[in-house]
């Protein structure tokens, strides 16, 4: 999107459609990239509270990659081979919370209340010495910093 603003300047018009599709284009970018590298018997991960984590970590990115105002790293991504043992898989959420057939069913809660206790189950399993509230304050603050940061930016 930033690069493209001079060669089309009908777009500035729309700058939230342009973010938008721009998410999107991230994350199939990303997915593609982990499915190239399964492919060649790579493994990828990206990152979370594991490392900088892309749009969590703006500011961080921004200075380690000498990024211009208005890139915004969407998320970091690590490939390489695998060592060790395979982490656990977390629990995926009901396909009929997320498939909607001919409308949008809004009556999923209790599908995904129940996909979240398994959640929070695993991460109590897998991380016995974290604390999973003090996890979620971190990254509220982290993002309510980014949100901050993308208004500045974006003058939203």
């Amino acid at each position: 999107m930033f690069r493209l603003k001079n060669h089309f300047p009908d777009l500035k018009d729309t700058p939230y459609v342009n973010i938008s599709f721009a998410l999107f284009n991230a994350g199939l970018a990303a997915m593609n990239m982990t499915i190239a590298a399964e492919a060649l018997g790579l493994k990828s991960i990206m990152l979370s509270e594991t490392g900088k984590t892309g749009l969590l970590d703006l500011s961080y990115l921004k200075e380690k990659l000498r990024l211009p105002d208005k890139v915004i790293p969407m998320t970091t991504l690590v490939v390489g081979k695998a060592k060790g043992e395979k982490a656990g898989i977390p629990p995926r959420q009901p396909w009929k919370a997320n498939v909607m057939e001919k409308v949008y069913n809004a009556d999923n809660c209790e599908m995904l209340e129940d996909w979240q206790q398994q959640m929070f189950i695993g991460f109590k399993l897998t991380h016995p010495l974290s604390n999973f509230q003090k996890q979620l304050e971190m990254y509220k603050k982290k993002m309510v910093e980014v949100e901050e940061e993308i208004k500045k930016q974006y003058q939203v």
